[in-house]
């Protein structure tokens, strides 16, 4: 058989992860309601004991920034949207610029929580995509 060798390029990783998270938890067995979308294994009692101890935690962390990313989620569904339906340019700039606006610390919406959360989120969505390309027959 003859070798096919394709190249991709991806953009809005990012908006796609936030977007699709609950597609990336799901392919993983998990939930937003418990995984809290941020890579944080299921904790069991003696865990969650011992994050009650602790001052912050990476539980904490993913908790605290689980609404922060349901409402990132549903804005960036209507920045899309808007896109789509309007044509609006402005929106697809705040899309293009999504993750430098939150990951880039001297940015006035930088917390490095969500950082945290968004890029787990894309890691898995890559690996997500490498898993499925696999599954097609690639080498």
């Amino acid at each position: 058989p003859a070798k096919v060798v394709v190249e991709l390029e991806l953009g809005a990783v990012a908006v796609t992860a936030l977007i699709q998270s609950a597609r990336i938890l799901e392919a993983e067995g998990t939930s937003d309601f418990v995984g809290f979308a941020s890579g944080v294994p299921i904790a069991s009692v003696d865990t969650l004991v011992a994050a009650h101890r602790a001052s912050t935690t990476s539980f904490d962390e993913a908790a605290s920034v689980s609404g922060a990313i349901r409402v990132l989620k549903q804005v960036f569904r209507d920045l899309i949207k808007d896109i789509h339906l309007n044509e609006n340019v402005l929106a697809d700039q705040f899309v293009a610029s999504m993750h430098r606006w939150l990951c880039d610390p001297n940015s006035l919406l930088y917390n490095p929580s969500i950082c945290t959360a968004i890029s787990t989120l894309m890691k898995k969505l890559c690996l997500l995509l490498v898993s499925e390309i696999n599954q097609l027959g690639a080498k």
